[in-house]
């Protein structure tokens, strides 16, 4: 059961948007076009004033062997507490923070992966464009954006592996 736990677990990749400045979540209508353009065909699972998720058809994995789309959830912006990301790691002074959850979309296969990642922070980039840093959760790795004194700077824990 634990291992169970432990393969769900997994079957979830967190990414921090970082900012100085509280960020402006945009209109749903403005975020269901931009994921559409960047994450092809998506349906729209659950939109409140906390979150947008959606299902994304474009994407099939097998999981447990049931065919399923993975899901896409976007959090409004809460303000930043390093609780769970090493001191060494953040050493900007980050206010606020956008939490962005895939769940089962590790499962695709490695091209595939590869592919709607970019896609993903590609998208997250044009919506946020005042996103400071992109924290992975699951990688350990921080990368600072073009908004960022340092252009091209990336952070990251020897012991981490980034893993699809």
């Amino acid at each position: 059961m634990n291992g169970n736990n432990e393969q769900h677990k997994n079957n979830v990749f967190i990414i921090r948007l970082l900012f100085k400045d509280q960020p402006k979540f945009p209109e749903i209508n403005t975020v269901d076009e931009i994921v559409g353009e960047y994450l092809g065909s998506v349906e729209i699972q659950s939109k409140t004033q906390n979150y947008y998720s959606y299902t994304l058809k474009d994407y099939c994995v097998n999981f447990e062997n049931e065919e399923i789309n993975p899901i896409l959830t976007i959090f409004s912006p809460v303000k930043f507490e390093n609780n769970n990301i090493e001191e060494q790691l953040i050493d900007e002074n980050y206010g606020y923070q956008v939490i962005v959850i895939d769940v089962m979309a590790n499962l695709l296969n490695p091209k595939e992966r590869i592919i709607f990642t970019m896609n993903l922070i590609e998208m997250l980039a044009h919506i946020f464009t005042e996103c400071e840093a992109i924290y992975f959760e699951n990688w350990g790795k921080l990368f600072l954006t073009g908004n960022s004194k340092d252009k091209i700077k990336m952070k990251e824990f020897a012991s981490k592996k980034i893993m699809f």
